[in-house]
């Protein structure tokens, strides 16, 4: 059920996206298109940072949004389905990483805050909209901040524990030489391990 207090704009998510494509350039992406067969709730993108592990994609929901009437500190997508909700809530709790771009239409492109935390927790509250200090903006003046949209990214995994791929490739190699016994409990520190793979 859609939420009144929140207008639908004349702004489609395909203009987001052409929007976004010029916006990332020559940033690795690849807009995913629904099909017959395809897993119901996909995102509509795909980015790898500039920089990241070969392995590390991320999954990225676009949304038209705006901010409400009665709260302006508050922002709100028209819609989220409830299939995209389960696909981003059951990815967050299997260990993984994605997020929501949402994009407030301008005179010129685009205002865009990043929801980071894609847990059934923060996503069943979208009609309710969401507090901006919970959020990153990452464009304004119709000009994308990749470097802010990965930091933000970066600490929601560091406050989650969620290891790197870079993490997961160096665990592996310890637990093979026999240099972990237990389970990881923290953030591997790139710097012991590969002091312990240059003294082997």
């Amino acid at each position: 059920m859609d939420n009144p207090e929140v207008v639908p704009s004349r702004v489609s998510e395909r203009d987001m996206r052409q929007w976004l494509r010029r916006q990332l350039g020559t940033t690795w992406h690849s807009f995913i298109e629904p099909a017959m067969g395809s897993t119901a709730g996909m995102p509509d993108l795909l980015l790898r940072f500039p920089g990241a592990h070969a392995s590390d994609y991320l999954p990225v929901e676009l949304k038209i949004a705006h901010f409400m009437r009665k709260d302006p500190e508050r922002i709100r997508a028209e819609k989220i389905r409830a299939l995209q909700v389960n696909w981003h809530s059951q990815l967050s709790s299997s260990g993984g990483w994605s997020c929501f771009l949402l994009g407030v239409p301008g005179t010129t492109g685009f205002t865009a805050y990043v929801l980071a935390s894609c847990g059934y927790g923060m996503l069943r509250l979208w009609q309710k909209g969401w507090a901006l200090e919970s959020l990153t903006c990452v464009a304004q003046d119709d000009k994308l901040d990749l470097a802010a949209w990965e930091q933000a990214m970066e600490r929601w995994r560091v406050k989650n524990d969620r290891p790197t791929p870079l993490d997961l490739d160096l665990s592996g190699i310890a637990k093979r030489r026999g240099w972990i016994k237990a389970p990881r409990t923290r953030s591997l520190n790139l710097t012991e391990w590969m002091d312990k793979l240059a003294s082997k």
